[in-house]
């Protein structure tokens, strides 16, 4: 990889507003239904591939959570001359509590659905941590002499509410950081307010 990079994140709230790893945090009460954490492990590869381990805690009460769930990746990002960039996705593989867990994908206009869990087995209430990892191979936009890197890092159609969000972005070390600019946003969908920066040395200032 050679040349100037800038990364903007989005960190989008659920029903509930998500707050960061370093913020105080808000817990889950015990009757609810939920994602507790929402732990993302991002780490940028030195061929340009974006490897992601989502660890998504659940607190499963069976309510919404009865055989599993879906999470929705996006299939396409728009170019910023409009045109539109179909993206590459290798799922690795699914767990739950460790062990393989049941996936298939379904295609939508726009989404990839991951579908984790077997609608044939009943799912008991309890507290599950589920891990989907995946790689984006061209997860990079061009923009004029730059690329671009823009990354929702929960994505927006979740049922249920996200209590706690952590994100961490691992750089390749041969490289460095990369990225001659890191912007953080964190909000409900459509916010604009840019209030939180990824330091070189991978802090996260919240301002």
């Amino acid at each position: 990889m050679a040349g100037k990079f800038r990364c903007i994140l989005l960190l989008i709230a659920g029903l509930f507003v998500s707050s960061l790893s370093y913020a105080e945090n808000t817990e889950i009460p015990s009757y609810e239904e939920g994602i507790s954490l929402f732990d993302v492990e991002a780490t940028l590869q030195p061929d340009g591939v974006l490897d992601i381990k989502e660890n998504i805690h659940f607190q499963a009460r069976n309510q919404q959570i009865k055989h599993g769930f879906y999470r929705d990746l996006p299939r396409l990002w728009m170019q910023p001359g409009g045109d539109a960039a179909l993206l590459n996705y290798h799922i690795v593989g699914v767990t739950r509590d460790g062990i393989p867990e049941p996936w298939h994908h379904d295609w939508h206009i726009g989404l990839m659905s991951i579908v984790v869990g077997d609608k044939q087995r009943f799912l008991p209430q309890g507290d599950y941590h589920y891990q989907i990892h995946y790689q984006v191979k061209n997860a990079f936009l061009r923009e004029g002499d730059s690329d671009l890197l823009i990354w929702n890092v929960t994505g927006n159609h979740w049922p249920f509410e996200i209590y706690k969000t952590r994100f961490s972005l691992k750089f390749p070390d041969i490289a460095g950081n990369p990225f001659s600019e890191i912007d953080l946003f964190t909000g409900e969908e459509g916010d604009t307010y840019r209030n939180g920066r990824i330091l070189e040395d991978g802090r996260i200032v919240y301002h």
